[in-house]
Parts: C-alpha cells; sequence; structure tokens
C-alpha cells in the first residue's frame, strides 16, 4: 500500500509544482518533453543502463510498447483537457479510470461487477468533485473527450504494466519513457521557443517528482493489482489540495473538506473490501 500513497504523493507534487514553470513561459509541451527526458535519464543511471537486465522478451516487449502509447496518449489527453476546461473538471473526469480499470478487469476475469464496489467508486469520483467545485457553465464536450480518453488510456496502462513480467523498475519506466521523450522532444524542437532558466529548474523539480512516482506506480501495481492502485490513487488530489494549502495559500470550502472525507472514506472501503477478499483467497488455498 505504501507505495501506491507515496505515488499519489509524488504525482501530486508534480502537478503542484508544474505551473511554477508555466508561470515563467515554459510551455505544457516543455514540460512534458522534460518530464520524459527525466524518465529516461534518472532510470538510465539508477537502473545501471538499458541493457543491464537485457531486452524485454517479446511478449513483454509489446506490453511496454503498448504501456508507452498509453503513457503517451494519457499525458497529452489530460493536458488538452486542462487547456479546454478548468483543471477541476479535468481532474474530476480524469478520475474516473479506477472504475474503467475495475471494468477491464471484470471483463478480463469474465466476473460480474460487484455494485458495491461501484458504488463507492461513484462516492470517491463525487468526492473528486466536491474537491474541484466546478462550474457547469465551464463544460466544454471536446475537453471532456479529451479527459475520458485520457481516463481510459491511465486504466489501460494499469492493465496492461501488471501483465508485464521481466521488466521491472527503473527498467519500466526508462522503456515506456523513450517513445513520448521523443514526441515531446521532437514537438518542442519544432517550436522553437526556450524558455527562462528558471522554468527549467521547475520542469526538473516536477519531472523528478514524475520519475519518482512512475517508478513506485510500477511497483504498487505488480504488488497490490491495478484496482487497489487505482483506488489508492484517488488520495492524489487529496494531497494536491493540501500541498495547495501550504505553498499556495489556498483555503478549502466546507464543500472541499466534504470532498476529501469522501474520497478518504472510499479509499478506505475499497482497500479493506480487497484486503479481506485477499485474506479469504489466502485461508482457502493455504
Amino acid at each position: 500500500m505504501q507505495y501506491a500513497v507515496l505515488t499519489a504523493f509524488l504525482y501530486a507534487l508534480t502537478v503542484v509544482t508544474a505551473p511554477l514553470a508555466y508561470q515563467l513561459e515554459a510551455s505544457v509541451v516543455f514540460v512534458l518533453a522534460v518530464r520524459f527526458a527525466c524518465n529516461v535519464g534518472l532510470s538510465t543511471i539508477l537502473g545501471g543502463g538499458i541493457t543491464r537486465r537485457g531486452l524485454p522478451s517479446q511478449t513483454d516487449a509489446i506490453l511496454v510498447v503498448v504501456a508507452s502509447l498509453a503513457l503517451l496518449g494519457q499525458t497529452y489527453g489530460l493536458m488538452s483537457a486542462v487547456k479546454m476546461l478548468p483543471v477541476s473538471i479535468a481532474i474530476t473526469v480524469f478520475f474516473t479510470f479506477p472504475v474503467i480499470s475495475y471494468l477491464i478487469e471484470m471483463i478480463r476475469k469474465r466476473a460480474r461487477p460487484n455494485i458495491y464496489t461501484l458504488a463507492v467508486f461513484g462516492m470517491a469520483v463525487t468526492g473528486v468533485w466536491f474537491l474541484s467545485n466546478p462550474e457547469a457553465e465551464q463544460w466544454n464536450s471536446a475537453g471532456m473527450a479529451w479527459a475520458l480518453i485520457a481516463a481510459a488510456l491511465q486504466a489501460t496502462l494499469n492493465v496492461v504494466a501488471e501483465r508485464v513480467r521481466h521488466v521491472r523498475g527503473w527498467q519500466m519506466v526508462q522503456f515506456t519513457s523513450i517513445l513520448p521523450m521523443v514526441v515531446y522532444g521532437v514537438w518542442v524542437f519544432h517550436q522553437g521557443v526556450t524558455p527562462p532558466l528558471g522554468a527549467f529548474g521547475w520542469s526538473i523539480v516536477s519531472a523528478t517528482c514524475f520519475a519518482t512516482g512512475l517508478f513506485l506506480y510500477y511497483r504498487a501495481v505488480l504488488n497490490y493489482g491495478p484496482v487497489r492502485t487505482a483506488n489508492i490513487l484517488y488520495l492524489e488530489p487529496v494531497f494536491v489540495i493540501l500541498l495547495s494549502l501550504g505553498i499556495f495559500g489556498d483555503t478549502l470550502s466546507l464543500q472541499q473538506w466534504l470532498g476529501v472525507l469522501m474520497v478518504a472514506t472510499s479509499t478506505a472501503i475499497v482497500e479493506i473490501q480487497e484486503f479481506r477478499r485477499l485474506r479469504r483467497t489466502q485461508l482457502k488455498y493455504g
């Protein structure tokens, strides 16, 4: 569980520090290019190079390519949604991905979805909605579509990452970040705009948080499975709010405090439910 909680916290730090780079004239694409270049750089240094454990098997290679495409599309989709919608609405729609992850798992296992679990996930989405405090008149159909696409691709990444067997840790971060690094790097080159040094510095800070979070995320998926990991990642918007209180001096309304309570409660319920299920399975099979 600790890997997923730390992932949520580091992803929240990524979200909070990225605007500091935007304020210094860094574009979204520049921040993403630095993010994935940092992923590749850190994973190469900390993972001992690309060939330390050898190249992946054919099956793992296919899964890693799918994960890379999902990561590329998820980041672009979410950034596009944030551009077209208020961040509050974009994040709320994006955080339907734990529900999508759960439904994919049920389809893959040919099992019937548990209505109680879906209701708890619904409470979590509502909690994120309260946290975000969106306004109905700010809805945009194209932005909503991008947010849903990003959610679906994040759910795909959850499921695919669990099935990779022989690519682990920093090597997984490395292999899934090469394609996004190239795409965003070429994009920045074509933009031809170099932001100030301060923007680059905050981009590095945000990127380092994301790289470490992605490493822990892959560990969490392997240890806890895609559904439990996705559920615990509901804590990310809670951490974003709490960090904003300290860094930017933001304040919370009563509705937002209710959102924090709903997200924390729903996350705890699903986690306890999954723990009991695993416990029953262990007792059954010894």
